[in-house]
């Protein structure tokens, strides 16, 4: 929206955030910002208000619309620094994102190589008890191991 006239960017405004609330998505957006604090320090004059004012939106003590124009009215210098602050919570999220995909990526191999040595563990435990040794290896002196045994 870097570039985009205000009484332009209405319309993304008013698309983007009807479109949340429409999803119920608002408040995963809210926490979002929450969550990201620590990276947005600088930003938090700009994105605290914006989430009290998503918080009335989910309320319905706001409409999209009207918390769109009061953005809209900003001065020039908050309008920039509020798109800052946009821009830099999206720069976040993606990286977080990004990182939740591989964790997430990381985790299901894992998962997977566990799951089939512990089918391995099962089948050497089911064919050592049915005293099927030759598969995994193991010489017996079946003499020896009949000794053993009683």
């Amino acid at each position: 929206m870097k570039g985009t006239a205000q009484d332009d960017a209405k319309i993304l405004l008013n698309d983007y955030f009807g479109d949340l609330k429409a999803t119920g998505e608002l408040s995963a957006f809210i926490q979002g910002i929450a969550s990201s604090q620590k990276f947005l320090k600088s930003h938090m004059g700009f994105l605290e208000p914006l989430s009290k004012s998503l918080e009335q939106i989910i309320a319905d003590k706001l409409l999209v619309k009207e918390f769109v124009e009061k953005w809209c009215q900003l001065d020039e210098k908050s309008w920039l620094e509020s798109l800052d602050a946009l821009q830099k919570l999206v720069q976040v999220w993606w990286k977080s994102e990004l990182w939740k995909h591989e964790l997430e990526a990381e985790y299901k191999e894992a998962k997977d190589a566990f799951n089939a040595l512990l089918a391995t563990h099962n089948d050497a435990l089911k064919d050592l008890n049915a005293n099927r040794f030759d598969k995994w290896g193991i010489l017996v002196d079946h003499y020896k191991y009949t000794h053993l045994i009683i």
